[in-house]
């Protein structure tokens, strides 16, 4: 037996393996001879790593201590696409690291390419990149004698014309985004609570008890960059953590995307949100009547309720609002859906906008406290240029076919460029299939319709459907001859 205390290295020679050190930290190997060796050690609860050594003669209890630091992988690296041509690069910093080589390649396995970077920071940004291009990235810790660690997880991330922000960093988040409040009519409210949380942003109003839409009881996030002009697609990704009825007498608590004609929120000109619980005034009921959970949006001075949902259930959902020359359309998908709800809208003599999002507690009376709100934040992304399929651009479904089996009957048709999605339609009529019942929604040129009842005849249609949500064709209908 002998102690060896060594260096991290990339692996060479026999491994040999170590789950013992001695209360100086070295670690113990058993019964090897002279040659090359890379130590293996999974002790003291960290992670493996590895140990390059050569014994030189004799057996291990000859050989003397050898006192360096290693050197540990880098974990926890993450890469975010910031603009057209860069990638933000950031990862957990390594103890005894004097530096970082950072790999990447335009195709996976990144590890074992030839080009890099130095950073002495735990972070780099990747600048002169081809838009829509992937880049796969590894960084390796490097000791004060150069010695390299093995590489750690590998990211990938594509530069695009637009704007990224994934949340997993806080002071990047402070650095590209800027909060301001709302002022509702009167009240001193509670700022809300705005942190990155888990690669989250985690958003918390919790309302005044001087009521009225205190002035800081709503606020909302504006991306640092200039306005756009054209077309454009903005989606946003968050769930609902929470929300608190309290003893007010409306309430209404929620969050919004907002396309604005400025930085200020007053400017907009078009939003879809998600609020819930009571409100004194809502369109179609007497005052203080109506309680829900409910997407809608504002246009035009008018507000449009796209759905009712659940008042008990909390959601994780999409927002999106897409604009092509002077049509907005606003859409909202709920997980595990795979088609948008959408509303086109037609807004005239706008130049240039500022997407934002916005969060608020409602009204709780003079005396009384205000709701509270709570929101998770995955994603919110800017594509400029936005350019998807016009209508009357994407083609119909062709070569629909039907094969039938015991209470089955299995769809197939050609991909449809374009299409986002298919919607597929069934009736035991024929000729009625496109106005009679959808069976599914389906991203897959393909559908297998079950629970079917045998010797009856079923006739299909299957619609594409675009990025916005609209099912724009349909073909003929198909006999699916009889489920035996």
């Amino acid at each position: 037996m002998g102690v060896f205390q060594g260096r991290l290295n990339i692996k060479t020679g026999n491994i040999v393996k170590s789950t013992e050190t001695e209360a100086n930290g070295h670690y113990i190997f058993y019964d090897i001879g002279a040659g090359n060796y890379t130590g293996e050690v999974t002790g003291n609860g960290y992670q493996t790593r590895y140990f390059t050594f050569v014994v030189r003669g004799g057996t291990t209890n000859h050989w003397p201590e050898v006192a360096v630091t290693p050197v540990f992988v880098v974990r926890n690296l993450i890469a975010t696409a910031t603009s057209p041509s860069t990638v933000s690069l950031s990862w957990a910093n390594v103890n005894g690291a004097a530096s970082y080589k950072i790999y990447y390649s335009t195709t996976s396995g990144a590890a074992s390419g030839s080009a890099f970077f130095t950073s002495t920071e735990n972070s780099y940004t990747h600048t002169g990149l081809t838009n829509g291009t992937t880049y796969y990235y590894v960084v390796r810790a490097v000791d004060s004698s150069g010695q390299e660690s093995a590489p750690g997880n590998e990211v990938a991330a594509t530069p695009h014309a637009g704007f990224i922000e994934n949340f997993n960093s806080q002071s990047s988040f402070e650095e590209r985004w800027t909060y301001k409040q709302s002022k509702g009519c009167c009240g001193a409210g509670n700022l809300p609570d705005i942190a990155i949380v888990g690669n989250k942003l985690k958003v918390d109003v919790n309302g005044g008890l001087d009521g009225y839409m205190g002035i800081s009881d709503a606020g909302y996030l504006v991306p640092n960059i200039s306005s756009i002009s054209g077309d454009f697609e903005v989606i946003m990704s968050f769930e609902e953590s929470y929300r608190m009825r309290t003893n007010g007498y409306k309430d209404n608590s929620g969050l919004s995307l907002i396309i604005s004609t400025s930085d200020n929120k007053k400017d907009g000109i078009l939003s879809i949100s998600i609020a819930g619980n009571h409100s004194g005034y809502f369109p179609g009921y007497s005052y203080n009547q109506y309680e829900g959970h409910r997407v809608g949006f504002w246009s035009n001075d008018q507000y449009v309720r796209l759905d009712e949902l659940n008042l008990n259930e909390l959601y994780k959902l999409k927002f999106k609002i897409v604009r092509i020359g002077n049509t907005f359309t606003i859409g909202y998908q709920l997980d595990g859906e795979i088609s948008w709800h959408t509303e086109s809208v037609q807004i005239d003599n706008v130049d240039s906008i500022v997407p934002m999002f916005g969060f608020y507690s409602g009204d709780g009376g003079n005396t009384r406290e205000n709701g509270k709100f709570g929101a998770l934040i995955d994603s919110f992304e800017i594509t400029k240029d936005f350019s998807p399929p016009l209508p009357g651009e994407i083609t119909p479904p062709a070569n629909l076919s039907a094969t039938s089996a015991d209470a089955e009957v299995s769809l197939k048709w050609t991909p449809v460029n374009g299409a986002a999605s298919y919607n597929v339609y069934y009736s035991t009529v024929a000729g009625t299939a496109s106005e009679g019942q959808v069976v599914d929604s389906t991203s897959n040129a393909s559908f297998v319709h079950a629970g079917l009842t045998n010797s009856t005849t079923y006739y299909y249609v299957v619609r594409a459907v675009d990025s916005l949500g609209q099912a724009l064709c349909v073909n003929l209908d198909v006999d699916s001859s009889c489920p035996r």
